[in-house]
């Protein structure tokens, strides 16, 4: 259908569906529609055919479009491959540029970049629009600027078919209408000047049921307009924003303490009605006589600031019962207001196109544990999740760094989901932006942009590029290397993992870290950093999926946070030990179970027996009494350890040639397992501990990052002459920075990086 009023509104020569039934427009009205359309297509979606260095004029991209059927997108996920998006059967990789913010149509460094991806076999590309910009008030949404953003986009790649981004922050009518459906924050409340959403700002509440239902019902409207114009052929996934920063992270997070409001109360007293059943079993749960499931309020900033020993550290279970409860409730908002988002998305689109979103963070968290996707297990089980992105760390970016992936991307290749690293690095173009760039060459930014790629491609991830939509990108050097990257992807039909190492996340154990904590930094993010530096690859797993049958088989199992104990998780490890695996302990594993805390927990999980200490700690231990390991993350907390078991072997103290032993190995059957009390080890001891279990190193430095996979081994760091060491002999093609030669089957492989070359990737057969 189409009509004319002040704003003229798309139209579209497709089926339309009108009630229960049908409209087929004839092939004579195709074409007056399409006439009427092309008269029109100045005024509605701007003059495409006036975009400079414009390959295709309006007319001919609405007939390239109108001639082909209806897109059906979806996904395969191999364990032995770098994943796929299918479209209409044919296969793709998961190798994107994206760039959701507003596009510079109009200016040639874009027109350049968009050309420059697409000579490279990078057709895939996000966009994004604002609810904010098209949702109006009284429900209706403005076509014209969403048929503009995709039709301008598709006019400089004609060939490209497109992520859209649908962010859903902002939508300031509905917050100025509906004030009483906003969040608050218990530390400080709402700020009328904050600007940055991770600051306390005014927002919509994730527990607010006509948020839900308002947001998703303009999700629906804007799904189906795009699904019913032609440019919705190219439009082969969806992605939901919300939260800061786009990425589902509650507002004012930093330090706001977030999650105040009615609509959120309301949510907790639901989940605990569901939980507990009645007055009395809440009662003494909370250890309350007082507290009623009708009038349980939700925790004050006290009670949430609340910690073992008064420590940076730990919730007790029992104690802190109202905060965990408190953080459930908001957790499992988080979760059901993503899934019904996207299931708006699918719905919308026939369950013909993909959705996902920023998601699932386990890296880089070191803000409050309100704010974390604690829930994700539940999301990525859902058929209306199909990916999920995630920005590397933030820390750890110079040239020798590894600039790590914020998920667990193993675990999703085992849950047949996709995991997109996104790759945002700055590059020496980025002079907006010099707290995070760390390079000053297009050579540096080359090394920078394709370390990053050999994560994603040894790991079985996909990647996408992300500058903001600056000019981050726009160098010879570097679009020469973009034009590389996807022939190189295309040679990894065989790549599988090869890594004997498995990192295992709990993220149950999360619910239990105090909101003010930055132990989370020391567990996860500062042995990854000395992990990325021991040569040896290894996978990112989460608890659960060491029950899937389809796991992989590791020499050694890492649990960094294993604190919060259960029976079926006890079950779990006992299984590990009947097979005679190598175990490695941090910090705390076991102290927590439902009964509350105790160090006795500790030894009945792993052996070791242990004495509680009060007085706050920094972490710093010394491996074999001499060699300090000091987090690089200023930490203090309590309660601490210290192992006091003779019967052990010592591997580290808590002072230089001290008695307090913070590090330790026991035998336990055929298996290994060590402890560390302080939750940190240093690169070379984790060297050292993976060569007393047998596994191999592939570079002895520890100062490069190596990444591995079967059909691949890519090497960056620092200026110097370096020796790669394989475990059997390959033959050995190197892919970057130049294509060579094939070698004979080899062991060894002798390098050297320099200020021009920081990294080579190699093909190995």
């Amino acid at each position: 259908m189409f009509y004319c009023n002040k704003t003229v509104t798309i139209l579209h020569p497709r089926p339309q569906k009108f009630g229960l039934e049908t409209f087929i427009p004839t092939e004579n009205m195709k074409k007056l529609i399409t006439i009427l359309y092309l008269a029109l297509a100045a005024t509605v979606i701007l003059p495409i055919s006036s975009v400079q260095g414009n390959p295709m004029t309006m007319e001919a991209l609405l007939a390239k479009l109108n001639s082909e059927p209806e897109l059906t997108a979806a996904i395969e996920v191999l364990p032995n491959t770098n994943p796929k998006f299918v479209l209409n059967g044919r296969k793709v990789d998961a190798l994107l540029y994206n760039a959701p913010y507003p596009w510079k149509y109009d200016e040639k460094n874009t027109q350049e970049k968009i050309a420059n991806f697409h000579q490279g076999g990078i057709d895939l590309l996000s966009l994004g629009i604002g609810l904010n910009e098209c949702w109006r008030a009284d429900g209706s949404i403005d076509k014209q600027y969403i048929a503009s953003t995709l039709y301008r986009a598709l006019a400089l790649n004609p060939d490209a078919y497109l992520n859209l981004s649908i962010t859903t922050n902002d939508v300031g009518w509905w917050i100025k209408a509906y004030p009483g459906e906003l969040t608050d924050y218990a530390n400080g409340g709402v700020d009328p000047k904050a600007r940055d959403a991770i600051l306390n700002v005014r927002a919509a509440s994730f527990a607010s049921r006509k948020w839900r239902k308002d947001v998703t019902g303009a999700l629906r409207s804007v799904v189906a307009f795009v699904e019913s114009i032609p440019a919705g052929k190219r439009v082969f996934s969806y992605r939901v924003d919300f939260g800061i920063y786009r990425e589902w992270h509650y507002f004012g997070m930093r330090e706001g303490m977030p999650g105040c409001c009615p609509a959120m109360c309301a949510a907790f007293r639901e989940y605990l009605a569901k939980k507990y059943h009645t007055d009395e079993a809440l009662q003494v749960a909370w250890n309350d006589p007082n507290v009623t499931l009708k009038n349980a309020d939700i925790p004050s900033a006290k009670a949430r600031l609340d910690s073992i020993a008064g420590g940076m550290t730990l919730r007790d279970p029992v104690k802190n019962c109202p905060v965990v409860d408190f953080l459930h409730t908001m957790q499992y908002e988080m979760r059901d207001l993503v899934l019904a988002c996207n299931q708006a998305v699918k719905e919308a689109s026939h369950f013909r196109k993909l959705c996902g979103n920023y998601h699932g963070y386990l890296f880089g968290m070191e803000f409050p544990v309100e704010a974390w996707h604690l829930e994700n297990e539940m999301v990525l089980a859902s058929r209306f999740v199909d990916w999920q992105a995630s920005p590397n760390l933030y820390s750890n970016r110079e040239i020798d760094d590894a600039e790590f992936g914020r998920s667990p991307v193993e675990s999703y290749t085992l849950r047949g989901k996709i995991a997109i690293q996104e790759h945002d690095s700055r590059t020496h173009l980025s002079v907006e932006d010099p707290y995070y760039t760390h390079v000053t060459t297009p050579a540096q930014s080359v090394t920078t942009l394709a370390r990053d790629f050999t994560q994603s491609l040894c790991r079985n991830a996909g990647c996408w590029y992300m500058d903001f939509a600056r000019d981050w990108y726009n160098d010879p050097q570097i679009l020469a290397l973009f034009r590389k990257l996807a022939p190189i992807r295309a040679m990894a039909t065989h790549n599988a993992p090869v890594s004997q190492v498995a990192v295992v996340a709990d993220l149950e154990s999360i619910y239990y870290h105090k909101i003010s904590t930055r132990r989370l930094d020391l567990v996860f993010d500062c042995n990854v950093q000395e992990l990325t530096h021991a040569a040896t690859p290894f996978d990112v797993l989460l608890l659960s999926d060491l029950e899937n049958p389809a796991v992989r088989d590791y020499q050694v199992y890492i649990f960094p946070n294993l604190f919060y104990l259960t029976p079926q998780k006890a079950a779990i490890i006992q299984r590990l030990r009947s097979k005679g695996k190598n175990l490695v302990w941090l910090y705390a594993p076991g102290y927590l179970n439902e009964k509350g805390h105790d160090a006795a927990n500790i030894q009945a999980l792993t052996g070791f027996k242990v004495r509680e200490n009060s007085a706050p700690y920094d972490g710093t231990a010394f491996l074999h009494g001499t060699q300090p390991m000091k987090p690089i993350s200023n930490v203090t907390f309590a309660p601490s350890f210290d192992i006091v078991e003779e019967s052990v072997q010592p591997w580290g103290t808590r002072t230089a040639h001290g008695k307090e032993l913070t590090f330790a190995m026991r035998l336990n059957g055929t298996g290994k397992e060590f402890y560390s009390t302080t939750g940190f080890l240093s690169r070379n001891a984790w060297k050292e501990l993976f060569a007393a279990c047998g596994v191999h190193c592939y570079e002895e430095s520890g100062t490069t990052v190596v990444w591995v996979s079967s059909a691949f081994i890519s090497i960056n760091g620092k200026p110097g002459k370096y020796t790669l060491k394989l475990p059997i002999p390959r033959r050995v093609t190197e892919l970057l920075p130049e294509k060579g030669n094939t070698s004979e089957p080899i062991t060894t492989i002798d390098l050297k990086l320099t200020n021009e070359c920081g990294l080579k990737l190699y093909h190995l057969k």
